[in-house]
């Protein structure tokens, strides 16, 4: 729609959303920059990979084993970018000529494979006084006087400072399974602008590393990638965190305009969608980030993908449906829980 709402009112952040800026002409702030945590994925792979058969079991237990293995290993800066330009805080959806879109809760089984049922995480207070920093220093086994100039920054924890300290052969299994959690949910599903920190207090507010498959991750990792779409959608925003795998393979899946032609053919029916797409490196020129926005603006509904995202993954439909209306409710637990 040329020019940009009518009645701006009806959606309170328009005036400082990137989009105002482009209809008037007074800004365009070029290339977001967007983090790619694949470096560190395949890292948190080979740790895995070099795991005794007890810390590898308890692993495998757990619904986010196969995390670090799907991560796209590029994200195209220009498409996503171009897709942020379109999405809306007020509503949390993309609008585009035809009507609005959104990532859904059965979007995040299919594509990345984790529960979207069970309990919501949020924050609580601390077991028995101990504050953050003492848990901290007790998984990484160093003094407090240590912490914070070599393996602490802005209040989170260096990525390497967990891989190297957690993953060492003496370490036992308890703590070699936190520090890779703590890895792979940081790096994949909670991801920051930083590029080397994740948050400690993530995975240490849970009770016990059994329960990490009683939480509802998907419906977290959505709230938390919402919220970073929506920073990302300020004028003076310059970068956006999130899992962006799963909003460019969410690209990929229902608009088949902007994928690739060719797939993986080694992806069994089974596993997550994230996995099937070769995802290439781009160039991040101008001209492509022009040119989706143009298709972007000629888009119609014939040139979507016709039927939904199915999957062989178990998943309740009352259960669904409840979260669906729920995920807006707990999102601001979530962005606490990470922020």
């Amino acid at each position: 729609m040329g020019g940009g709402p009518r009645v701006v009112s009806l959606i309170p952040s328009y005036p400082t959303h990137v989009a105002a800026c482009l209809w008037d002409g007074t800004l365009d702030r070029g290339k977001l920059h967007c983090q790619c945590r694949f470096v560190v994925s395949k890292k948190i792979t080979s740790w895995f990979r070099c795991m005794n058969h007890e810390a590898k079991e308890k692993v495998l237990d757990t619904p986010l084993s196969h995390l670090p293995m799907i991560m796209a290993p590029h994200i195209d800066a220009p498409l996503i970018y171009a897709f942020v330009e379109r999405w809306q805080p007020d509503t949390n959806t993309f609008h585009l000529p035809f009507g609005e879109m959104t990532i859904m809760l059965h979007d995040i089984v299919a594509i990345v494979g984790i529960p979207i049922e069970g309990r919501a995480l949020s924050t609580r207070p601390t077991d028995q006084g101990r504050s953050l920093i003492t848990r901290v220093c007790e998984l990484l086994s160093v003094r407090e006087d240590m912490l914070k100039p070599v393996h602490w920054n802005k209040g989170g924890l260096k990525t390497t400072s967990i891989i190297d300290l957690c993953s060492a052969p003496n370490r036992d299994a308890t703590c070699q399974v936190t520090g890779w959690l703590m890895s792979t949910i940081g790096c994949c599903l909670f991801t920051d602008k930083s590029k080397s920190r994740l948050s400690a207090k993530v995975l240490l507010d849970l009770d016990t590393l059994d329960d990490v498959g009683e939480y509802s991750w998907g419906s977290a990792c959505l709230a938390y990638l919402y919220r970073q779409l929506g920073v990302a959608s300020r004028s003076e925003s310059r970068g956006i965190g999130g899992c962006l795998a799963l909003l460019q393979a969410w690209i990929y899946e229902h608009f088949p305009c902007f994928r690739h032609r060719s797939i993986r053919k080694d992806v069994a029916p089974g596993d997550p969608r994230a996995s099937r797409w070769i995802y290439a490196a781009e160039s991040k020129d101008k001209s492509r980030l022009a040119s989706f926005r143009a298709r972007l603006d000629r888009l119609t509904p014939r040139r979507l993908r016709g039927r939904h995202i199915t999957t062989t993954r178990p998943l309740s439909i009352r259960g669904h449906l409840i979260l669906v209306q729920y995920v807006t409710v707990i999102s601001m637990r979530c962005i606490a829980l990470i922020e």
